[in-house]
């Protein structure tokens, strides 16, 4: 959602169905920063009958969905048929790269944040770390 609104986009949230809460305190986050009122929506419901609705829409020209790979096949298809640029995020593992020339006293600590700040209770909490060779054993006692 930042990088649509920051290029100025209108923004039409449809979350999983499980956290309508969370996301409508999203948005009354977004407001109370003095975002205007339909900048970014909030539409709320399954995905069968909502999702679909905003899939098919001619008005949406562009989708940013996260999800598993049949239900990404799916968006992907349909979206594709009204010639929307489609980005998707499927079930990745989520790494964080830390480089030979990263200041490690940075690395450390937001490695640990991107992997339990939030409870790993996000779709992109860290899952993985790749190292360069040269700090490998550095950053590992380091986390140890």
């Amino acid at each position: 959602m930042g990088a649509a609104l920051i290029s100025g986009n209108t923004v039409v949230f449809k979350p999983a169905t499980l956290t309508p809460p969370c996301a409508t305190a999203l948005i009354e986050i977004f407001e109370e920063a003095g975002l205007p009122r339909g900048v970014l929506n909030l539409v709320a419901g399954p995905a069968e009958e909502v999702g679909k609705a905003i899939v098919e829409d001619h008005r949406i020209k562009a989708l940013s969905f996260t999800g598993g790979v049949s239900a990404s096949r799916e968006v992907y298809a349909k979206a594709s048929q009204g010639l929307k640029r489609v980005a998707l995020e499927l079930e990745s593992k989520n790494p964080l790269i830390v480089m030979d020339d990263a200041n490690i006293e940075l690395a450390v600590p937001g490695t640990l944040f991107g992997a339990f700040g939030t409870a790993g209770q996000r779709c992109t909490a860290t899952s993985r770390l790749i190292l360069h060779k040269r700090i490998y054993y550095e950053i590992l006692l380091k986390l140890l």
